[in-house]
């Protein structure tokens, strides 16, 4: 099932939270009168939509829509995890009879599906949860935040469905790619070593597919964790620099502020009120 979703104006955003569970957990059974998106932050919620059953993971995206009976289909661990959104919009969400595809103010989304980079879901769903917490004197805020959330699953999802062809869309090497980026030793040459291609040949296919150089994607992906770490866990920045494959947090530091505008410490701070709930 895929759902149309007119953009032209932004989502009326309802409420939202982040659950996470402090021990063993199944989803209540239960049937709401509006749309909501969950967004998987850690381990599996194993969730029942009328008939159908989805594992949404660390990543994932599910969209449920109002009238429809949804509930967990068996235990989840403990330290499972989701940001959940209810939205109301203007213009009623059609399903996706394929003929059409999207246009700039029409997108379409799944039922259940895994992002191709699931760090940066993650942070635009904090700081949608922060900006409906916060307090903000523009009301319509949380609107433009929901509607940036669903335009980066959609891009996400349109992406990753086209045809690869050539290296730069080899799946197994892209997979390879996200899994090391955090490495201290990752670099093009050594991916380029891995794949067995020439360096500045796999260099300039993936900048002609994906529009950045290797090297300022392998940067994308560390820094996406940066600051994943930074707004979801208390880790010191020593730590994160540690995890992200920055072994000196001076170093790490100004390679954050070069990147991101900001430093750390105030990229953290930026994102603390949070709706949170654990049942």
């Amino acid at each position: 099932m895929r759902w149309r979703i007119n953009v032209r104006e932004p989502l009326p955003f309802q409420w939202g939270g982040l659950f996470t569970a402090d021990a063993q957990w199944s989803h209540a059974d239960r049937v709401i009168g509006s749309w909501e998106l969950m967004i998987g932050m850690e381990e599996t919620a194993y969730m029942r939509v009328d008939d159908t059953n989805y594992a949404l993971r660390r990543g994932d995206m599910l969209l449920i829509g109002p009238g429809e009976r949804h509930g967990g289909y068996r235990i989840s661990a403990p330290g499972v995890s989701f940001a959940w959104f209810h939205f109301d919009p203007v213009e009623p969400l059609r399903p996706d009879a394929g003929e059409q595809g999207e246009s700039e103010t029409m997108l379409v989304l799944p039922r259940h599906a895994a992002c191709p980079n699931p760090q940066r879901v993650a942070i635009l769903a904090r700081q949608l949860l922060h900006v409906a917490s916060a307090g903000y004197r523009f009301k319509g805020a949380a609107d433009y935040f929901l509607t940036t959330l669903v335009i980066e699953l959609a891009e996400q999802l349109h992406d990753s469905a086209r045809s690869p062809q050539g290296p730069a869309y080899d799946p197994q090497m892209l997979e390879w790619i996200r899994l090391h980026a955090l490495d201290r030793g990752i670099s093009v040459a050594r991916i380029a070593e891995q794949f067995r291609y020439n360096p500045d040949y796999l260099s300039r296919m993936f900048k002609r597919r994906h529009g950045e150089a290797l090297h300022a994607y392998i940067h994308r992906l560390k820094l996406d964790k940066a600051k994943e770490l930074l707004a979801q866990t208390p880790l010191g920045i020593k730590e994160i620099a540690d995890r992200v494959g920055i072994g000196d947090d001076k170093q790490f530091m100004k390679w954050f502020k070069r990147l991101e505008g900001m430093t750390p410490t105030a990229y953290r701070k930026a994102f603390i009120r949070l709706h949170m709930n654990n049942r």
